[in-house]
């Protein structure tokens, strides 16, 4: 008598809890506006990786991606169009990253316009070679918004000129 009333998978109240917990933690580790990874949840996985990083042969790789001059866009167009220019800018990296089959790689949201990918057991090619096609999409796909329609979040000059810098400095971390 005791062990039918115990819960079980099956019952409609135990699925209930599951799925509010998991909707709970979902809204833990997930900024609200982008949908990315946030910051405590990224770092909290950086820390994991770096920690348990068993040999030097491993790669870890860290790009920063910061929006060029996003007070312009905020002050030019409007809060809601700087909201739609970085949710047009995060959807476009899941995307690249969703395509690249590379389950591993972590995006997040770690400041009002900065964002990381964190690129876990990839080659140093295969990471420029995914941040180049980011820099590619993000330059060419528009941001749509109530105030109008525009494009380039993102300059290309100074992340050009420090390219050799970035490389280095990335990988003899």
């Amino acid at each position: 008598m005791i062990a039918g009333a115990l819960p079980w998978e099956g019952n409609p109240v135990i699925q209930l809890l599951k799925a509010i917990q998991d909707r709970l933690h979902l809204l833990a580790v997930t900024d609200e506006l982008t949908g990315a990874f946030n910051r405590r949840h990224a770092f909290t996985i950086g820390h994991g990786l770096f920690n348990t990083q068993q040999d030097a042969s491993s790669h870890i790789a860290l790009a920063v991606l910061d929006v060029d001059h996003f007070k312009r866009v905020n002050d030019t167009y409007g809060h809601s169009a700087g909201d739609a220019a970085l949710k047009m800018l995060t959807q476009s990296v899941q995307e690249i990253i969703s395509a690249d089959g590379s389950v591993d790689v972590i995006f997040a949201r770690v400041g009002g316009e900065e964002f990381m990918v964190l690129f876990p057991a990839l080659e140093p090619e295969a990471v420029f070679e995914t941040c180049e096609e980011i820099r590619r999409e993000i330059q060419r796909r528009p941001v749509l918004s109530a105030a109008g329609t525009f494009h380039r979040l993102h300059r290309r000059g100074p992340a050009e000129a420090n390219r050799l810098f970035f490389r280095q400095s990335l990988f003899e971390c």
